[in-house]
C-alpha cells in the first residue's frame, strides 16, 4: 500500500513539473503582438489602426509621416495600452496636428503650455512619461532632440541617429533604467544635464568619427578626453 502511495505521488509530481514546463516554453515562445503602419500620411494614423490594435499592440512600426496628431495616439498607446516597443526610424517627423502634449512633464497638471512637432525634431516632452515604453528606434531625419524629451521613461538603451546634431539638456533625464547610449559622428552638443537621475548608466559609446566627443571604458568625454562630459 505505501508504495503504492509513493508512486501516485511521483507520478503527480512528474505531470506536474511536465505541466510547468508547458507553461514556461509557451511563454518563452510567445510572439509580440506587432502592428505595421506602412506609407503613413501624417494625422492619420488613427484611420490606419483599429481601436483593438490601440489597446492591445506591443510592438509599433511605422514609415511615413508623423505629426503630433499621431504622436499623441503613439503617446496613449505607450502610456493606457500596451506598448513598449516602437520603431519610427523610417518616418520623418513634421510640422501640424493638434499638440502632442500640454503641460511641463510631470508637473503637467499645473502647466498649461502646448507643444507642437517640429520638422525633424524630437520635440520638448515628446516622449516624456511613456511608462511602459522599453525601446524607441529614432527617425533617421531628426536633426535635434529637445529637453526632456523622453523625461521618465524606461527605455533601456537609446541610440542617437546619424542625422542628428544636437541632443539638449535633460533630454533624457530620469530614466532609471536607461543603461546605453551610442551617440553618432554628427552630434556638437550633448548636454551635460541629459542623463542625470539615471541610475542605471552602464556606458556611453561615441562613433571614432565625432570631432566634438570620445568615449573610454564607457565614460563620456570631449573629444581630446581632458573632461568628463558624462
Amino acid at each position: 500500500m505505501k508504495n503504492k502511495l509513493l508512486h501516485k505521488l511521483f507520478k503527480s509530481a512528474l505531470l506536474g513539473c511536465t505541466f510547468v514546463g508547458i507553461i514556461v516554453s509557451y511563454s518563452s515562445c510567445r510572439k509580440i503582438r506587432t502592428t505595421t503602419v506602412e506609407n503613413l500620411v501624417a494625422g492619420n494614423l488613427k484611420e490606419r489602426i483599429s481601436t483593438e490594435e490601440i489597446t492591445s499592440t506591443e510592438k509599433l512600426v511605422i514609415s511615413g509621416q508623423l505629426n503630433g496628431t499621431d504622436i499623441s495616439l503613439i503617446r496613449e498607446m505607450t502610456r493606457e495600452g500596451k506598448l513598449s516597443q516602437v520603431d519610427i526610424s523610417e518616418t520623418s517627423i513634421v510640422s501640424g496636428g493638434k499638440p502632442y502634449y500640454i503641460g511641463k512633464g510631470y508637473a503637467s497638471y499645473r502647466d498649461t503650455t502646448k507643444h507642437y512637432t517640429h520638422d525633424n525634431e524630437i520635440g520638448e516632452y515628446m516622449f516624456s512619461c511613456c511608462y511602459n515604453m522599453k525601446s524607441i528606434k529614432l527617425p533617421k531625419t531628426i536633426r535635434k532632440i529637445q529637453r526632456y524629451a523622453f523625461e521618465i521613461c524606461h527605455i533601456t538603451q537609446i541610440t542617437i541617429p546619424d542625422s542628428c546634431e544636437e541632443v539638449c539638456q535633460y533630454a533624457f533625464t530620469k530614466c532609471p533604467e536607461l543603461e546605453h547610449v551610442k551617440i553618432s559622428a554628427k552630434v556638437h552638443y550633448w548636454g551635460p544635464t541629459n542623463c542625470e537621475e539615471c541610475p542605471s548608466i552602464l556606458s556611453f559609446e561615441v562613433d571614432n568619427n565625432n570631432q566634438y566627443y570620445s568615449s573610454e571604458n564607457g565614460v563620456l568625454y570631449s573629444k581630446d578626453g581632458s573632461k568628463i562630459v558624462n
